[in-house]
């Protein structure tokens, strides 16, 4: 178990990450799971990202080494303790000294997911209790479901409202940690500056409590690689991750910290005084990530940010992506790709400080996401066969603002491609694509390739279109629209490329708009205009270093 592999301790700051992280963990959960006499063909180590335990009844869990923030009444039929280990949850004393205002969270029932979820606890329960010793128990991809999963589909557009009502596994005791202070989707105690954030970490009672439920993750490991961080950048939460990755940073210097800020896509135009709220938090949070970071990759379904935008860029989808629960499935599978060159088993395998250092050149920690979801195979159609009929154009689309997928990369890219196993070629599919990469681009390129395709079994949304089967190829004779889609090819690049930087100009040009002192949000915050200025003159720095 841990002994046996890097660890990773992930993080997850804010109502959206949340989103895109449950969507994650779902994905590795669906692709394992406890079967007595079973031979292992994983190809991914999970002990990587997991932790196996032992809850008071003696069972073996197997938990993320996962730490979450969210604020109160973000939860809804989650208890904060989770159901494994049945810790009551017990009121945390509330120790802050501004004026508190009383709420009371709405909880809904459990929707048909959740509810079809318990039934397969109670299945998983029996068939272990005839199963034998737990240790003998391996592992694997999952193939057999319980009869009251069969074949029906649980339409969910409608009836998630937040993460836990999407979430699949079961989450460790010390893994929630709720923000006493503020209230999820308040009027008036509104968590949106990034500054608000600093001081929840500062306050003593929190900080102590944030220590000691990281702590028991980190000091499990026996041999930390490093530390992933998805954080939403344009609020609180932004400052929360700033100061916990700078604090983390000092403690594990020789560890690799990414970051991921994700970004939510905008339907509505804000009012001027909040969309220049956003930018200001946006931009502390990126001066302070790009700092302590190792590496920092924005992502978002939306080409741009600070104004609604309502395009998609996947030909093979229809999401709804003024969801929330659609937009972060997507960013998702990213998540996924792009971490399996570190997370994989076998010789093959790279740590995440390599990856980091080889694709963050002169200290330009800044990277862009292009991913092609699915992949364009066909049925009975040689992989190199598709390489070759997409000519000069490019398969994916970028999850990176202001970034496209023709954009010069002048710094290297990691290429993963998951679905070996759908494609044959003359060649391996790695040869075939490191031969693709080379014609149409001269930057160095690492490929990771793994057999099996990405999982999006449910709850994972119903947004691929007919056109695509139910193992994710391209087909001429259509899905049925009541048969699903169990996982698709996906093919990911993370860039170290020049053009990244415009994510920061964008931001530098919006910033001369602004007049702080009318953003009194800012000012109760405590954010002054000498600490604001410092920042642009800190993002004006590291936007001058793409250019050279």
């Amino acid at each position: 178990m841990a002994g046996s592999c890097r660890e990773i301790v992930t993080l997850q700051l804010g109502h959206y990450s949340n989103f895109i992280g449950t969507h994650w963990w779902n994905i590795q959960d669906s692709s394992f799971a406890y079967n007595p006499n079973a031979v292992a063909t994983n190809e991914i180590n999970h002990d990587v990202l997991f932790r196996e335990g032992c809850n008071p009844s003696g069972e073996v869990t197997y938990t993320p080494r996962l730490l979450l923030f969210d604020l109160k009444g973000s939860l809804n039929t989650l208890k904060q303790n989770g159901q494994l280990y049945d810790v009551p949850d017990a009121a945390e004393d509330l120790q802050w000294g501004s004026d508190v205002t009383m709420h009371k969270a709405e909880t809904l029932p459990k929707n048909d997911y959740l509810q079809d979820l318990e039934k397969l606890d109670s299945y998983e329960v029996d068939e272990r209790d005839e199963g034998g010793d737990k240790e003998d128990q391996v592992k694997e991809p999952s193939s057999n479901q319980p009869p009251m999963f069969g074949k029906r589909l649980h339409h969910l557009d409608d009836q998630v409202r937040v993460w836990s009502d999407f979430l699949r596994l079961h989450l460790h005791p010390k893994t929630v940690h709720v923000v006493q202070q503020y209230w999820h989707d308040s009027d008036s105690e509104i968590f949106d500056v990034h500054n608000l954030g600093e001081s929840v970490v500062n306050d003593h009672h929190t900080h102590n409590e944030i220590e000691d439920r990281l702590h028991f993750f980190l000091e499990e490991c026996d041999n930390l690689q490093g530390l992933h961080i998805l954080c939403d950048p344009g609020n609180g939460f932004g400052g929360m991750a700033a100061k916990l990755a700078e604090e983390l940073s000092d403690e594990f210097a020789s560890k690799s910290i990414v970051v991921i800020p994700a970004h939510e896509p905008e339907y509505t135009k804000k009012p001027q005084s909040e969309s220049a709220v956003s930018l200001v938090s946006n931009m502390l949070s990126y001066s302070s990530l790009l700092e302590h970071a190792s590496a920092v990759i924005p992502l978002s379904v939306s080409p741009c940010l600070f104004t609604p935008s309502f395009s998609n860029p996947f030909p093979h989808l229809s999401p709804k992506f003024n969801l929330a629960y659609h937009s972060s499935a997507v960013l998702a599978c990213a998540v996924e790709s792009l971490s399996l060159p570190y997370r994989r088993l076998g010789p093959d395998s790279c740590l995440m400080p390599h990856l980091t250092e080889a694709l963050t050149p002169a200290g330009r920690k800044l990277l862009n996401l292009q991913m092609a979801l699915p992949f364009p195979g066909q049925p009975d159609v040689l992989f190199d066969e598709t390489l070759s009929g997409l000519g000069d154009r490019l398969p994916w689309r970028s999850l990176t603002p202001y970034c496209h997928r023709n954009q010069e990369v002048d710094g290297g890219q990691s290429v993963v491609f998951q679905g070996v196993e759908l494609h044959s070629g003359t060649q391996s599919c790695e040869k075939s694509l490191l031969e693709y990469l080379q014609k149409i681009n001269s930057s160095p390129s690492a490929v990771t390739t793994l057999k099996k395709a990405c999982n999006v079994t449910e709850p994972f949304p119903h947004f691929f279109n007919t056109e695509v089967s139910s193992k994710g190829l391209l087909s001429a004779v259509h899905r049925d629209s009541n048969t699903g889609v169990e996982s698709v090819p996906l093919l990911t690049s993370l860039q170290s490329s020049s053009g990244v930087s415009a994510i920061l100009d964008q931001m530098l040009q919006r910033t001369k708009k602004v007049e702080l002192r009318k953003l009194h949000r800012c000012e109760k915050a405590g954010l002054d205009e000498d600490a604001f200025k410092e920042c642009v003159v800190r993002l004006q720095s590291l936007h001058e270093e793409y250019s050279l």
